[in-house]
């Protein structure tokens, strides 16, 4: 039997969409900076971890207050707990620091942010 490699099927390789949903937040908050301790800043454009990541899923504005799991997509859960997961972060409010905790400390940075979104991404 002749084999022509044309007629062989390639696997198609898929990539979750959470994994898409952190790097556009993390170009997000690359281009128009961090908040703390809310989620958009609608004077400056700002934005937290949280924030970046409803923003880049399509949410055009941020519900008033936001109330994160009912508000938030699955995509943009998703993406929160793969970050959570890469920080080693247990994201229960109650029990330990939450990615929102985490972005809020005084020390965090911009630049360590954008990094570990697009870290959490690949991982």
């Amino acid at each position: 039997m002749l084999l022509d490699p044309r007629w062989e099927k390639k696997p198609q390789v898929t990539e979750e969409p959470w994994r898409e949903l952190l790097r556009r937040a993390a170009d997000l908050i690359e281009k128009h900076g961090l908040a703390k301790y809310t989620t958009l800043c609608q004077d400056t454009g700002t934005m937290c971890v949280r924030g970046a990541l409803m923003v880049a899923d399509g949410y055009s504005r941020m519900p008033r207050p936001p109330v994160w799991s009912m508000d938030a997509g699955c995509t943009v859960l998703e993406a929160d707990r793969a970050l959570a997961r890469y920080l080693g972060l247990s994201n229960e409010p109650c029990l330990n620091e939450t990615t929102a905790d985490w972005n809020n400390r005084s020390s965090r940075t911009q630049k360590e942010v954008v990094a570990a979104l697009r870290a959490a991404a690949k991982a």
